[in-house]
């Protein structure tokens, strides 16, 4: 199921705008992360965002161009509810994304952080050459879990849920 929805902030208002009818939207999961980005979301740039659900890990692509702070906050807003779920592990398809700044940049490592000491996947992909230099000028390029490709992330997120099984296996013997 794809699910691509607007957020965005009014001056003293919060709305979330799924192009999808919320009766539509038959998985609970996608209920609960559109109520939750309608109610808690607080930030105040525009932002779509694409959702791909897969077996083992969701799909998100920023479909805006350029990444802020801002937007990343929000980016935050609705994967953070992800961890609550059964299938956690985040891909973060960046082949739309042709510039950010450094405060995104941060934010992502930040979100990546949260997932990995949840025991949860996530992983950037996609990366275009102008935002991999900047991560690089930066040096955060090192520290981001980067796939050149979607179906190499996908290889990444099985590979560390395998990881995660045998060390809980080791942990029970």
């Amino acid at each position: 199921m794809v699910l691509v929805y607007v957020i965005c902030k009014q001056e003293h208002q919060t709305l979330a705008k799924p192009n999808l009818s919320f009766k539509s939207i038959r998985n609970e999961v996608f209920q609960h992360l559109v109520y939750q980005i309608y109610h808690y979301s607080k930030f105040v740039h525009s932002m779509q965002v694409k959702i791909d659900t897969k077996e083992k890990f969701h799909v998100i692509t920023p479909i805006e161009p350029i990444l802020s702070a801002t937007m990343t906050d929000g980016i935050k807003v609705a994967l953070l509810p992800f961890l609550q779920n059964d299938v956690k592990n985040i891909v973060l398809d960046m082949k739309a994304v042709t510039a950010l700044d450094a405060a995104a940049a941060e934010q992502i490592l930040q979100i990546q952080r949260d997932f990995y000491e949840a025991n949860a996947s996530f992983v950037s992909c996609c990366v275009s050459e102008s935002v991999e230099a900047f991560l690089a000028d930066n040096e955060l390029l090192e520290l981001l879990n980067v796939a050149p490709t979607q179906s190499e992330a996908a290889d990444i997120v099985q590979m560390e849920e395998i990881e995660r099984e045998l060390m809980d296996d080791d942990v029970l013997e």
